[in-house]
């Protein structure tokens, strides 16, 4: 079995090179899917936040006069 490698780059990397890079990659999905969940916890916060609101606005208004 013969492996021809398409990739055109010819320069080579270190070791450390190749770790940083796949930590960066790694640290990038994790950031990625942490904003993720993040913007979504906050999309839910503020359509329930909103409800509340409005049910608030909508009840009557119970002060006594005196």
């Amino acid at each position: 079995m013969t492996i021809h490698v398409l990739d055109e780059q010819s320069d080579e990397k270190s070791v450390q090179e190749e770790l940083v890079d796949d930590l960066m990659a790694i640290i990038a999905s994790f950031s990625g899917r942490l904003y993720g969940i993040r913007s979504h916890k906050n999309e839910l916060l503020q359509t329930k936040v909103k409800g509340v609101i409005a049910d608030v606005t909508n009840l009557p208004n119970k002060t006594k006069e005196r």
